[in-house]
């Protein structure tokens, strides 16, 4: 008999009497967390939106992939920038990455270049969300895990494969085209993909006007290498060149915001039969932003200039013990070490009302070359204790530093006259346990998530970054917010019906938000309201509450009706505020 699947390699053996037939992989997989159909490799909550780029037209950015995901809200900062809401986290508080854990983290204090921005949409094959912290493997874990992962060449025939598309859209003069090229061997495979966006200012429903032009012109490289079948190197490289964005909704424009990301992958299977598999991942991210006021009738009085600057360098190791057929234990290392910098040059050529015979300059630290490094260990164990029945637990310890290294001198004030440096250990766990039977499946899932403040939390001094005009003021004191989450969860699936519920409960812990700070007057315009800044600061307790529910039906095997609503409450505890601006029930 000859048995064949198409991951896995063809195998011909005579059958006996009773014969267990055991398949090897034929690939090996770099860029995905989860592994749909295997309890011992599985994550629990977790679920996988495949075919992202069918689901809307000529998206933007990767943020518009979101727009149809159940539970899922965008935050737009212009129609550059968006990113996604999940139930009522965002920006730190959801853990997005690239590829399985690589980042590109914003440049700009107003989070318009964010990760969405820097990976072309139509290379993105699939969505993986983790909807809460229910685990450890993959860094901090506060609200959620979003893995947004490229095409994998390996999974393509043999030979050469090409590509080409295009599109427009009369409203806008919108044109986005891309182009990919594909060699695969059994030694290598190489990979080259790039695409070309020029969106213009469009008209909205009444007719106005709306400043939203941009061009971006992205590239990206992987060169694959299998040393033997059980082995598999990745070098990986991309670029992406941003100009010319308006932001609609800031007094300033973006020229240009450049990007690169390189990373390094390397995974070897089945080394014994205690060893499932150890792998190695390093890369290293560069952002460069700019922001300017040159086109806006603000430039005529102040000029303004905000070159900035992100760098993000990581990796992780992790070793996979099989220590029977019924246990994987996943244990290892990850990092992500953070630095920022740029400062604010001011040109004021007219100071109340009166031309300034010789403009005067002011230098406005925004970043004060902030750095934030996190070192994390993790264990985590998937377990079949019984024939449908799985439980995993894991635990996870994070070691935080941060420190300034330019602070400007009335942030010192602020706090006492000197900024010092930070550190924080905070530690991770989840427990969960699924049961499967017969196209039914439930999961009950318990897990504690530590996110450290972030450095616009931390060190933002007088900046509008929030989305009201007041100005915010970090805070360097800090402590780390901590969500205790647990959600239980039903999946039934029928020949052509499929039906789905989750409620979830989340109990917050010192959670970080910015109130009006009367003691702290406006810095920049000090007349213009609101007259005072916005401190951010730790709320001792706020919850969150929420519930989903899901129906599909495959009528045919062309035709799908698909409902999805969702619900979620967030609310806190010492003042009367939501916790996020995203409408707490969202239907499609």
């Amino acid at each position: 008999v000859e048995v064949t699947h198409v991951s896995y390699k063809t195998i011909k053996i005579h059958l006996n009497n009773q014969n267990l037939i055991r398949l090897e992989l034929a690939q090996i997989e770099l860029n995905e967390i989860l592994v749909a159909a295997n309890p011992l490799q599985d994550i629990s909550q977790s679920v996988v939106i495949n075919d992202t780029e069918k689901r809307i037209s000529q998206p933007r950015s990767v943020g518009h992939l979101f727009k149809e995901i159940k539970g899922f809200g965008i935050t737009k900062k212009g129609a550059y920038a968006s990113e996604p809401v999940f139930r009522a986290f965002k920006y730190e508080q959801l853990n997005i990455q690239y590829d399985g854990g690589m980042k590109v983290l914003n440049a700009c204090p107003n989070r318009m270049d964010p990760i969405t921005t820097h990976v072309i949409p139509e290379e993105i094959e699939k969505i993986e969300i983790v909807k809460g912290p229910f685990t450890v493997r993959f860094g901090q874990n506060f609200g959620g895990i979003i893995n947004l992962v490229s095409k994998n060449p390996t999974k393509g025939k043999h030979g050469f494969h090409g590509s080409l598309e295009g599109g427009y859209e009369s409203n806008g003069n919108n044109l986005v085209t891309g182009a990919s090229a594909l060699y695969v061997t059994d030694q290598f495979d190489v990979h080259l993909n790039g695409s070309y966006r020029d969106f213009g200012d469009y008209k909205d429903g009444n007719g106005t006007k709306v400043p939203a032009s941009f061009k971006t012109t992205d590239y990206s490289l992987k060169i694959g290498i299998n040393p033997t079948e059980k082995q598999r190197l990745q070098l990986s490289w991309r670029q992406s060149f941003g100009r010319d964005i308006d932001h609609a909704g800031l007094p300033m424009d973006s020229p240009f915001d450049d990007s690169f990301l390189a990373g390094i992958d390397y995974k070897i299977n089945a080394i014994s039969q205690k060893i499932a598999s150890f792998s190695v991942k390093v890369f290293h991210s560069y952002v460069d932003h700019l922001m300017t006021n040159e086109g806006r009738p603000s430039f005529k009085m102040t000029g303004a200039s905000s070159p900035v600057e992100s760098w993000t360098t990581g990796g992780k190791i992790e070793l996979v013990l099989a220590p029977s057929e019924n246990a994987r234990i996943y244990t290892g290392i990850d990092a992500n070490l953070i630095d920022r910098a740029g400062d604010r040059t001011r040109i004021v050529k007219i100071m109340n009302g009166t031309m300034l015979p010789t403009p005067k300059t002011f230098v406005d630290k925004i970043w004060q070359d902030a750095s934030l490094n996190d070192v994390g260990v993790f264990a985590e164990g998937n377990f079949k204790i019984a024939d449908n029945t799985s439980l995993t637990a894991g635990v996870r310890a994070d070691f935080i530093a941060t420190s300034l290294n330019d602070p400007a001198p009335d942030f010192e004030t602020l706090y006492g006259g000197s900024i010092e440096d930070e550190t924080e250990v905070n530690v991770s766990a989840n427990v969960s346990i699924k049961y499967q039977k017969n196209g039914f499946q439930t999961q009950l899932a318990i897990g504690r998530g530590i996110r450290t403040a972030s450095m616009i939390e931390r060190y933002i001094n007088h900046f509008t970054v929030g989305v009201d005009p007041y100005e915010y003021v970090g805070n360097p004191n800090l402590k780390p917010e901590i969500n205790n989450q647990i959600e239980l969860s039903f999946l039934k699936k029928f020949e052509t019906i499929e039906i789905g519920a989750s409620v979830f409960h989340s109990f917050l812990e010192d959670y970080i938000s910015a109130i009006v700070n009367t003691t702290i007057p406006r810095k920049f315009m000090p007349t213009t309201p609101p007259v005072f800044a916005k401190q951010f600061i730790n709320l001792d307790k706020a919850s969150q509450t929420g519930a989903e529910f899901s129906f599909n039906v495959k009528s045919s095997d062309n035709l799908t009706f698909t409902s999805d609503v969702s619900y979620t409450k967030a609310e806190n505890k010492d003042f009367d505020e939501p916790l996020a601006h995203i409408p707490p029930f969202m239907a499609n």
